[in-house]
């Protein structure tokens, strides 16, 4: 039985961050990076080195508006994951034989490529429930 071939994974880390609600809209995921503080807290906190090698948490507000909302701690777990990029190119105009008559080709061609390693990431286990942000 042949071997996959070896993928080499660029020196690049990245921090992951996994969210406990949907992501179908592009207003949904402003919602949900604005629950979390922004680019900004998630930064500091995979920069603080104080907190232990893992890193601070990060806090979950699903009502940032309103400031008796109690947050949710996300703790930080070192992981040994792969990011990958997976594209599929698809053909936007079908292709006709020379009788005009439509041929049928590929659904899609895929390329996976990994982009570095994911060695930490934060997760809300403490979260119950379905969340709902738009």
């Amino acid at each position: 039985m042949p071997s996959a071939p070896p993928l080499i994974v660029p020196p690049a880390a990245f921090v992951s961050v996994e969210f406990p609600g949907p992501f179908r809209s592009a207003k949904a995921q402003e919602n949900a990076l604005r629950a979390i503080g922004g680019l900004k807290a998630v930064a500091f906190s995979v920069n603080q080195d104080q907190f232990g090698p893992e890193g601070a948490g990060i806090e979950l507000n699903l009502r940032p508006d309103e400031i008796f909302s109690h947050p949710i701690m996300g703790e930080a777990v070192a992981t040994n994951n792969v990011l990958l990029r997976v594209v599929k190119r698809r053909r936007k105009n079908p292709r006709r034989d020379a009788n005009g008559a439509i041929v049928q080709g590929e659904e899609g061609i895929y390329s996976v490529e990994a982009v570095g390693a994911i060695k930490r990431t934060y997760r809300f286990r403490s979260a119950s429930g379905r969340l709902r942000l738009g």
